[in-house]
């Protein structure tokens, strides 16, 4: 490696540069998700509002999966079944 000082002004500069626009397009994305209604609405959800919305997001895309999977309807008592016993192992993992 070299210690040419004009190489290392060169690479600070480019890192600078990099680091700047990495903060603007971070807070880009965060006022993009500020301004957003359905961010909005989650992040004033109760764990257990969420909890319970994720269940049906995650039963709906068991059941379409099964379905076409098993070529047959699956039950939204099933799904949601699964989808518990899903949430229910998260749970006990991530504690």
């Amino acid at each position: 490696m070299t210690n040419d000082p004009a190489l290392k002004r060169a690479f600070d500069r480019a890192r600078e540069q990099f680091e700047e626009r990495a903060a603007r397009r971070k807070e880009a994305v965060k006022k993009e998700m500020e301004a957003n209604a359905e961010h909005q609405r989650r992040k004033a959800m109760t764990r257990d509002e969420r909890t319970a919305d994720a269940i049906d997001r995650t039963a709906k895309g068991i059941r379409e999966y099964n379905d076409f999977k098993q070529g047959r309807d699956t039950t939204s008592e099933e799904a949601y079944k699964k989808a518990r016993e899903l949430a229910n192992r998260s749970q006990r993992d991530s504690e």
